[in-house]
């Protein structure tokens, strides 16, 4: 039988049994002159986006090109309102590139947009969407060439599992009108924001990040944002820096976990919480300063991070939790505030690199093992004027080699109580504590705080990254490049007081380009910014920070201009075709 006479057949047989021929009702021409096909939902009164198949089983690949979904369609002369993308409406669609969706769309059906492997770019602009796909094929499902995602002004919700599995995804821009994103949204990408540095994440608060990032990124987050939820960069070992704005209230739960790559961070003031484990793990991590508005350190806090030498905790902390400090074998000093109360169980269990400890007379329990493993503590000062039992807190070898010091004519009621009398070495006000001063080093990856016994002096090494060089070193003011080169040693005098180091690094080049390029301008960085001066009228002057973002845009009219910055920052500084980085 010929193919036009089964063709036929099939037709009459359809119309026989009263079965529409086609999978829509109607099709109507976009602005553009894109025809799109409908089915009328609602009692008739809305329209959703439909496929042009015989079936539900049979597509035509009949969309391509670049598709603009209309907010609302004109059909015999009546309005409808296009409030829904149905299931499988663009299926297999391989020459569709881009796709807009109106900010009247409230439902996406489950694989509207599954096997489009040439779409390129989704514009979101559905602002009242809160169904994307359902249990089965997630809504963009195998479209493996989407590499932009550009969400609406106004759009609030990202629903679960919305662009999961897109795994070229590497643009997407989040505006602060977001509020939720529901989980897996963005599961099995690698989206990142290509610009130099790298990723830009924008919105109120910081959802999970469940893509694979790339190494060495790094994270601005937009002023505006409110909150770092549980786990939100948990195991992200390609992280190396992120900048946190001042509007951020809290930090979650495992937060940073697993971090490893992560070399530094700075807390803002606006932080009042930070939850269990928020930096478990996080062994490049050397120092951190927490902030005054913190008032307690939970459990696991900064566990694992064994590339921590400094933490700086404020007078408003109130308890250390268990765990918090566990295994943080580089740190070797800590000072614990008049501030606080309790210091949870195993809080600095293996820190191998302490050798005394300063328990101030406001702590009132300790938990078992809080100091166990710590073999190196050789000296306990204790202010305690009214000890209490602590049982199995200090590591045995503490206990047998370490000396006890204690307030004057406390010693019968220390030997009173568990933890206190099994010290061979018990000392009344014979030992005054040590004291420190705090050295900090700011530098081309960031800054260091160190503590050194105040009337010592500090031996540092200094390396310098590959294609810079160091252009200027000082010591609070005071010039020591000649002192600091790369691979040397440079120790510090005697440090009575704080003190602040400050490197500022240039691009290496030739030496013919260099002294094309040279200027009088010099460039030094004070704590609040940088001072330009000796430069030629009219210069323009560009600061970018860590991540590539543009900070600064500005002309020098005079010689000389203060350029207030952000504390807490890399900047890679740009005047008259010279490159220069530091850090505040």
């Amino acid at each position: 039988m010929k193919q036009q006479n089964i063709k036929f057949l099939l037709a009459l047989l359809i119309s026989m049994l009263g079965v529409k021929a086609s999978a829509h009702d109607i099709e109507v021409k976009n602005a553009d002159g894109v025809t799109i096909y409908y089915n009328f939902i609602n009692n008739n009164t809305e329209l959703a986006v439909s496929f042009r198949g015989t079936s539900c089983s049979q597509y035509s690949n009949e969309y391509s090109g670049n598709v603009v979904i209309p907010e609302n369609v004109t059909y015999n002369g009546n309005n409808y309102s296009v409030t829904s993308i149905g299931i499988d409406a663009f299926y297999g669609c391989s020459g569709l590139t881009s796709i807009t969706i109106p900010n009247s769309v409230t439902s996406i059906g489950e694989g509207a947009f599954r096997y489009c492997s040439g779409l390129t770019e989704v514009n979101f602009n559905a602002t009242n969407c809160t169904t994307m796909g359902s249990s089965g094929y997630p809504v963009f499902y195998g479209c493996s060439s989407l590499s932009t995602v550009n969400i609406g002004d106004n759009v609030q919700n990202i629903p679960s599992y919305a662009f999961y599995g897109c795994s070229g995804l590497t643009n997407i821009t989040i505006p602060n009108s977001v509020t939720s994103i529901g989980g897996g949204a963005f599961g099995g990408t690698a989206w990142y924001n290509n610009q130099p540095g790298g990723l830009v994440y924008a919105g109120k608060v910081v959802y999970r990040y469940k893509g694979i990032m790339p190494s060495n990124t790094n994270i601005v987050l937009e002023d505006g944002t409110l909150g770092i939820t549980d786990y939100a960069f948990s195991d992200c070992s390609g992280l190396t820096s992120i900048t946190i704005p001042n509007s951020v209230t809290s930090i979650g739960n495992y937060a940073f976990s697993g971090c490893s790559g992560l070399t530094s961070i700075t807390i803002p003031n606006s932080v009042t919480s930070i939850g269990d484990y928020a930096f478990l793990g996080c062994s490049g991590l050397t120092s951190i300063t927490i902030p005054n508005s913190v008032t307690s350190i939970e459990e696991f806090a900064f566990s694992g991070c064994s590339g921590l030498m400094s933490v700086t905790i404020p007078n408003s902390v109130t308890s250390i939790g268990g765990s918090a400090f566990y295994g943080c074998s580089s740190l070797t000093s800590i000072n614990i505030p008049n501030s606080v109360t309790s210091i949870g169980g195993s809080a600095f269990s293996g820190c191998s690199g302490l050798t005394s400890i300063d328990i101030p007379n406001s702590v009132t329990s300790i938990g078992s093992d809080a100091f166990s493993g710590c073999d190196n503590i050789m000296t306990v000062h204790s202010e305690i004027t009214e000890p209490f039992n602590c049982k199995d807190v200090f590591s045995d070898n503490t206990l047998r080699k370490g000396t006890l010091y204690i307030p004057a004519g406390t010693k019968d009621l220390y030997t009173r109580f568990d933890g206190w009398r099994e010290f061979l070495k018990i000392e009344e006000g014979t030992s005054e504590p040590e004291q420190y001063v705090w050295l900090s080093v700011r530098n081309g990856r960031g800054m260091t705080k160190l503590k050194v016994k105040k009337g010592t002096e500090q031996e540092l090494a200094v390396t310098v990254e590959d294609g810079w060089k160091i252009l200027t070193a000082t010591i609070d003011g005071t010039d020591i490049t000649s002192q600091i080169q790369n691979g040397n040693i440079y120790t510090t005098p005697s440090l009575m007081n704080d003190a602040t180091i400050t490197i500022v690094y240039e691009r290496d080049v030739p030496m013919e380009v260099y002294a094309a390029r040279q200027s009088s301008a010099s460039v030094k960085v004070v704590d609040d910014g940088i001072i330009i001066s000796d430069a030629e009228p009219q210069t323009t002057c560009v600061v970018y920070s860590s991540s590539g973002q543009q900070v600064v845009n500005t002309v020098i009219e005079d010689s000389s201009k203060k350029i207030p910055l952000q504390k807490g920052q890399v900047y890679i500084l740009m005047i008259n075709g010279r490159t220069l980085k530091f850090a505040l």
